[in-house]
Formats: C-alpha cells, sequence, structure tokens
C-alpha cells in the first residue's frame, strides 16, 4: 500500500504546514467537499473522527500543541510547529474494496499510527478504481503532559524512521485483508508490486539484448540460443518454448517459441525505424 506525508492546507496562509487548528479546518472542509473541482470523479465516504469527535477535534489537537509550546525548557524532543499531518494511504488501483474492508483498513491504520492521539479520516472512491484513505493526524498524545506523536512511534517501532514505521503499518492492513480474501483476489504488497515490476523488466529485456545483436540477420532459434549464451545465459530450448536463465539469477524466464520471436521482431523493427529516422535527420549540426 502506498503512504505518503501530504502537507498542505488549503486557504490557509501557509499552504505547506498544518500550524493552526484554522488549517487543519479548511482541510477537512476541503478533502470533505463532494462539489470540489478535484473530486468531480470520486465518492467520499464521509468524514469520521478517531478519538475525538467534530466539534472537539480542533480544540483537542490545539490545546495539545499550546501545552507543548509551554512546556518547560529541555523537556521533549523539539517541536517545528505542525499540529498536524495529513497522511494519505492507498492500496492498488482496481482492487475495489468493500465497505468493511475500508472500516477494517482504517481501524487497523488509526490503531497503529494514532494509537493514544486524535485524527479525522474519510475515504476517496474514485471512478478509476483507485481508493485513497485521507488521514489528518493530531501531533501530540492526548495525556498530560503531551507527547509528540511521531517521536513515540519511533519509540515503540524496530525502525527510527517515521515513514518505514507508516508503510508497514500500511501493509499489516492490507495481509489482515487478504486473510479473508479468496486466493484469486489477494492485494498485492508493495514488495510484491516491485517484484513484478523487476520481473517484468526481467522479460522484457531479453528480447532487447537479442533484436539488438541480431542485427538485420534472420530470427533463427540457433542463433538467438548462440546470441544469449554468448552473453552468460543458460539457455533450453524445445519445439514449443524457449526458457533463459540468467547468469547472476538462478530463476528461468520461459516463453513460448512464437511470443519470444514476435518480441524480437518487435524490438528489431523498433530499432530499425529509429536508424531510418536518424539517418533521414543527418548530423546534429548544433
Amino acid at each position: 500500500m502506498i503512504c505518503k506525508r501530504t502537507q498542505y492546507a488549503r486557504g490557509s496562509p501557509n499552504r505547506r504546514k498544518l500550524t493552526s487548528t484554522h488549517a487543519v479546518g479548511d482541510l477537512l472542509e476541503y478533502f470533505d467537499n463532494p462539489e470540489h473541482r478535484n473530486h468531480k470523479e470520486v465518492r467520499i465516504t464521509g468524514l469520521r473522527f478517531w478519538q475525538a469527535n467534530e466539534f472537539g477535534f480542533g480544540t483537542t489537537i490545539g490545546e495539545a500543541a499550546e501545552a507543548y509550546r509551554n512546556k518547560p525548557k529541555g523537556r521533549g524532543p523539539p517541536w517545528e510547529g505542525e499540529i498536524a499531518e495529513h497522511v494519505v494511504y492507498a492500496p492498488p488501483p482496481g482492487i475495489q474494496l468493500t465497505p468493511g474492508e475500508r472500516d477494517r483498513i482504517a481501524e487497523t491504520i488509526l490503531t497503529r499510527l494514532c494509537p493514544d492521539s486524535p485524527a479525522a479520516y474519510a475515504w476517496h472512491v474514485g471512478d478509476d478504481g483507485r481508493d485513497d484513505l485521507h488521514i489528518v493526524a493530531g501531533n501530540f498524545t492526548r495525556g498530560r503532559p503531551p507527547l509528540l506523536r511521531i517521536s513515540q512511534l519511533r519509540q515503540s517501532g524496530a525502525a527510527n524512521d517515521y515513514m518505514m514505521i507508516a508503510r508497514e503499518i500500511g501493509e499489516e492492513a492490507i495481509a489482515l485483508i487478504n486473510r479473508d480474501r479468496a486466493q484469486e483476489r489477494q492485494i498485492p504488497t508493495i514488495p510484491e508490486i516491485r517484484a513484478a515490476k523487476r520481473e517484468a523488466a526481467g522479460r522484457l529485456s531479453i528480447p532487447g539484448l537479442v533484436a539488438a545483436a541480431i542485427g538485420r540477420q534472420r530470427l533463427d532459434p540457433e542463433l538467438i540460443a548462440e546470441i544469449l549464451e554468448g552473453n552468460g545465459w543458460t539457455v533450453r530450448t524445445s519445439r514449443q518454448n524457449i526458457s533463459v536463465t540468467p547468469p547472476e539469477k538462478k530463476k528461468a524466464y520461459r516463453f513460448p517459441w512464437e511470443v519470444f520471436l514476435d518480441l524480437v521482431g518487435r524490438e528489431k523493427e523498433a530499432r530499425e525505424k529509429t536508424r531510418e529516422e536518424d539517418r533521414h535527420r543527418g548530423p546534429d549540426r548544433s
């Protein structure tokens, strides 16, 4: 699940920092406004509150900030003046979360991200299949004296990196949903998405390697195997398939011959078209 901090306050003098209850109120009004031009293709599930209510949220975080500002000198880590932060969690597009799954994700994240701090949150459900969970989290705990929420999280987590902790919380929420989802409806985690992208990049690099080496020669299976083996790849072929393993990896990439030859052919055509365009363009005399 993607997690990012989005620090801005629409309509406030300082558009990047949530340094006042007025700025927080502007932000809540903005992302709970279905009529705003940015929300034309978004359905807003409604603003909700965590460890606070609609009328006490701003007062609670404002009073906590004032108390921390007036604390005895030297007590507690330094504070940069933000009374809250805007965090967005976004599962991969096209997942189609149910209302119950959205509620469970929000509760799981808030329980870990704001264990003793007030927060306001709302889901933006996009027509493009993407669901975004917007959270405005108070930057202080509710106790007296108030403590910095982020500092508390750093102390309780295995890592000192706040955003790393926040992302791990998002992945925990996805794992919880996946326990109740059928195998074919599993939500991919960020590590799985990155691995899939690397896998796709690796697969697509093979036809490009062959096309660059084969030049204008005919697409012959024996020549293709020779090119790959010459670059240190392990090649196994049958009448139907070609399987290639990179020098530094144990996993093989397997292609049907028909698909592989088509990919190499397309790479060749693209390279020849580029060479032809460069020839007609002539040398660069700038």
